[in-house]
Order: C-alpha cells, then sequence, then structure tokens
C-alpha cells in the first residue's frame, strides 16, 4: 500500500478517534444535568434548554469554567496523543512549520486585536452609550481572571489546532493544496457556531456571516504565516476580550466583566469585525509582521 494512501486512512481514523471521544469529553456535565434534575432543580434546566446559557444554572464562576471548557481540555489531549502517537509527529509541527514556537507572532496578534477590540468598542460606546452598562465588581474579576487565562487557552489551541491544524494538513492530503481545505474547513468552523444562542436571537443571515468571516481570517493567517501562532494570538485576544471586559447581550456565557452590552446589535458588530481585520492586516503588511519561512512547509508537512 502506498505511503500516501496510508496517510489518508491514519488521518480517517484520527477523525474517528477524536469523534469518539466527544462522549467522555462531555460526560462530567452529563452527570452534573442528572444529578441536578434528581434534585428538583426544573425551572433552571428549563431555563437552560430554553436559552443554552449555563449562566442560568446554579454554579459558581469556577464551575461554569470548568463544564464549559473541560470538552476542550480533554479533546486537545486526545488530539495531541493522535498525533504523536498515530501519525508519528512532534507536537509542535501540529502548531507550526517552524523550528520553534514564535512567540512574537503569538504576542504582536494578541496585543493588536485587544488594541483593535477596544477600539471598535470604544466606537460603538461613542455613538451608543445606552447600550452599555458598567457594573465593576473588583473582586468577582480578580476571580474571573485566574479561570478566564487557565481555561481559555486550550479552548484556543484545541479550535486553532483541530480546524487550521489538523483538518486542513489531511485536506491538503486528498486535494493536493491547502486552498480547499481552507475554505472548506472555515465553513465548518463557522456552521458549527450556529448552535450559539446568538444565532437564535439574531438570526443566522446576520450571524453567520461573522463567524465564516473569522474562520477564513484566521485561516489566511495561518496560511500566510506558514502556522498557527499569529491566529492563535488574535484567537485569544477575541475570547479573552468578551470574557474579561465585555460582555455581548445573548451569548452563551456570561461573566463579570466589567462592561455589558444590553443592547448589542449584529450589524455593528459585522462591520467591527470587517473592519477590524483590515485594519489588521494592513497594520501588519506594513510592519513586515508576515516575513516568514517561504517554504510553506506547515500544511505539506504531514
Amino acid at each position: 500500500m502506498k505511503k500516501r494512501t496510508i496517510k489518508k486512512i491514519t488521518f480517517l481514523g484520527g477523525i474517528l478517534i477524536l469523534a469518539a471521544a466527544l462522549i467522555p469529553s462531555n460526560l462530567p456535565f452529563l452527570i452534573y444535568i442528572k444529578r441536578l434534575a434528581g434534585r428538583g432543580n426544573g425551572e433552571a434546566l428549563r431555563l437552560f434548554s430554553a436559552s443554552g446559557e449555563i449562566s442560568v444554572l446554579p454554579l459558581s464562576l469556577w464551575g461554569r469554567f470548568f463544564f464549559t471548557f473541560f470538552p476542550f481540555i480533554l479533546l486537545l489531549a486526545v488530539l495531541f496523543l493522535v498525533w504523536k502517537l498515530l501519525h508519528g509527529k512532534s507536537v509542535l509541527s501540529l502548531i507550526t512549520g517552524s523550528d520553534r514556537f514564535r512567540i512574537h507572532l503569538f504576542l504582536r496578534g494578541l496585543v493588536t486585536w485587544i488594541i483593535l477590540s477596544a477600539a471598535a468598542d470604544a466606537v460603538q460606546f461613542f455613538f451608543h452609550r445606552g447600550y452599555y452598562t458598567f457594573s465593576f465588581n473588583p473582586v468577582e474579576w480578580l476571580k474571573l481572571l485566574p479561570a478566564a487565562l487557565i481555561f481559555i487557552l486550550p479552548q484556543i489551541m484545541l479550535e486553532e489546532t483541530f480546524f487550521r491544524g489538523y483538518l486542513i494538513k489531511g485536506g491538503t492530503l486528498f486535494t493536493g493544496k491547502p486552498l480547499i481545505p481552507l475554505l472548506a474547513v472555515s465553513l465548518l468552523f463557522g456552521l458549527l457556531h450556529s448552535a450559539n444562542p446568538e444565532v437564535t436571537r439574531y438570526g443566522a443571515a446576520i450571524m453567520m456571516p461573522q463567524y465564516i468571516g473569522m474562520g477564513l481570517f484566521l485561516a489566511y493567517l495561518s496560511w500566510r504565516t506558514d502556522g498557527l501562532e499569529l491566529s492563535m494570538g488574535v484567537h485569544m485576544a477575541n475570547n479573552s476580550w468578551g470574557l474579561l471586559m465585555v460582555n455581548s447581550g445573548g451569548t452563551a456565557f456570561q461573566t463579570p466583566a466589567p462592561f455589558t452590552m444590553t443592547s448589542w446589535d449584529p450589524l455593528s458588530s459585522l462591520i467591527a469585525l470587517a473592519a477590524g481585520t483590515v485594519l489588521f492586516l494592513l497594520i501588519f503588511r506594513q510592519n513586515d509582521f508576515f516575513l516568514v519561512n517561504n517554504e510553506k512547509r506547515y500544511y505539506y508537512g504531514y
């Protein structure tokens, strides 16, 4: 059997293993829900079923973080084991085409996207001040900070290494080039967010372009820099900003962030995302932040 055929079969086997790992990854939450039902908390379960917001359940902040992000932690561990043991590759090769993790790209993406997120909210606040409420509880926020930092990183690492790493690498095996897998995975990334409560509240027509657009943007960054460090930084900044600084109304996970958008406008959000991606690319192009190894080893190094 040809080596390339073996790689294709192995890739499909890895997908099946990861799909099977979804069951134990969600088991702690299912056990919790069963116990909650047995204790007569029907109203909380009804609200959770209707809204999809874990914040309505009787959980501490750390409990909410654990049940929300534990599946990401377990699946990330399984993905690393699959890549190491089934495919015989180093974990580093799943993250970058370089011979080291390029921390400068991660930090540049993180800082730049945080600045752009802050600017977008500042503009929104200027035009729609009534959309925001301010309620800063230092004690609760200091409890939030370590929980967010501990649990967000595994989430973004899984989403980046699985979607823009494993799937696109495997897809390139079948297509010969990463373009089609990049587009297909970006679409899949967006569609998997269709279960979010904000999609039900505001409609798929306005929400899905944001998820798919973000997926395309992150996929382009990973292809352009031959690795995931930059896209990880942007993804980390995007998720951290929403949890630590500004909660958007209708999202699945509410936190004691200083600001909450009580009247969130999805159209303004879409415009801000489009403007942010354009500005980001212009900033990086202007400062030659895309100067990386031109061999493009990452997506062909399966």
